[in-house]
C-alpha cells in the first residue's frame, strides 16, 4: 500500500487500526494527511 511504501515497512490493518512494523508515527501521520484523512481523525500511539 501507499502507507507501507512511504514508510518502507510491513504492516497490517485490523480492527479500525493500522499497525506498522517499526516507529513510523510521524511519517504515517503525514502520509495519512496527504492522502486526505482529516487530522482530527488520526490518533498516533
Amino acid at each position: 500500500t501507499t502507507l507501507k511504501a512511504k514508510c518502507a515497512c510491513g504492516g497490517t490493518a485490523k480492527n479500525e487500526q493500522i499497525l506498522l512494523q517499526g516507529d513510523h508515527r510521524e511519517t504515517a501521520k503525514d502520509v495519512l494527511i496527504e492522502l486526505g484523512f482529516p487530522r482530527e481523525n488520526i490518533e498516533v500511539q
